[in-house]
Parts: structure tokens; C-alpha cells; sequence
């Protein structure tokens, strides 16, 4: 498991890519699909804002707050390998979540230009509190298994990188 000073930084350093990206779009081709089985640049943003919000940041604040997880569980052997590694398997996974996952409704290019920058603040101001926490407590997820504060925090950044390759291959579908 990273050091959080280090996920910090590394979380800083890809929603810069993702913030620059955004100036370089046009509405247009934010929200167009290269087919009925992709995702739009639009979406695609969609499922990181909303997850960075009511999955990750959620998961971290139950664990800091001692509530919907357990004290006493531990990391799944496919969590330790994803965080020892620091990444995902470098393949395509399918959303746990259904047809709502499956085809995040997207806003509009101007709420992510003015709104991705907030999620970063949001989620760093997180870090005094997980510093402080005990890592005891932990709030399932649902291919990872038990994960603490930290590990959420760790997971937010893994899934925004693991995105970047989904992200060049929808900006090279609008060239």
C-alpha cells in the first residue's frame, strides 16, 4: 500500500490530465460515441465524477465514521495484489451496477470543466482524517472485498489512471 503523501501526488498529477483534456474538447465531440457499444468521452467523465463522489469518497467517509462496514475484516487477496501492484489489470472490466452504470448520464462539458477540480479538493481533504484513522474499519467493495479509509484512497487514484487508457482510445475515435 502506498504512502498517502504519495497517493496524494499521484492523484494530483492525473486529474491534471484529466482538467487539461477537458479545455481541449468541444461540446460536440465530448458527447459523441464512435458506436452504440462505447462509451462518450461525456460518460466516461460522468462514471468518474459520480463514482469519485458516491463510491469512493462515500466509502472513505463510512470508514472514518465507523458505519455500513466492520471492524476485524480483512483485505481479499485480489485487493493486496491491486494495491501492492498500484493498478488494475491492464483489461476492460464490466461495471458492477447495471444499465444505470453501464450508461452513466452525462452533463454537459462546462459542469466538468468547472466541477473535476472540487472532486480532487473533496477527496484531498480527506487525507488529515485517514491519517489520523486507526485503519481498522472497513466498507466492502464489490470486487476488491473489505477496504479501510486509506485503501479507498488508494483505490480512487488506481481507477482514475486505470481510465486513462479508455480515455486516449475515445480521443483518437474523434480524430
Amino acid at each position: 500500500m502506498k504512502e498517502l503523501e504519495e497517493i496524494a501526488a499521484s492523484l494530483r498529477h492525473t486529474f491534471a490530465l484529466y482538467a487539461q483534456a477537458l479545455q481541449g474538447y468541444n461540446a460536440k465531440g465530448f458527447e459523441s460515441k464512435k458506436d452504440e457499444h462505447s462509451w462518450s468521452l461525456a460518460q466516461m467523465y460522468a462514471h468518474l465524477y459520480v463514482t469519485g463522489y458516491v463510491f469512493f469518497l462515500a466509502n472513505i467517509n463510512r470508514c472514518l465514521e465507523k458505519r455500513k462496514g466492520r471492524e476485524g475484516e480483512q483485505r481479499s487477496p485480489i485487493a493486496e495484489a491491486v494495491l501492492q501492484a498500484n493498478a488494475f489489470p491492464n483489461k476492460k472490466f464490466k461495471v458492477p451496477g447495471g444499465e444505470e452504470a453501464e450508461n452513466p448520464q452525462a452533463r454537459s462539458l462546462s459542469f466538468y470543466r468547472e466541477n473535476w477540480t472540487p472532486l480532487l479538493e473533496d477527496i484531498l481533504a480527506k487525507m488529515e482524517d485517514i491519517k489520523q484513522d486507526e485503519g481498522q474499519y472497513r466498507t466492502l467493495h464489490p470486487v476488491l472485498g473489505w477496504s479501510n479509509a486509506h485503501e479507498w484512497f488508494q483505490h480512487m487514484d488506481i481507477h482514475l489512471r486505470h481510465h486513462l487508457r479508455q480515455k486516449s482510445e475515445l480521443e483518437e475515435a474523434l480524430q
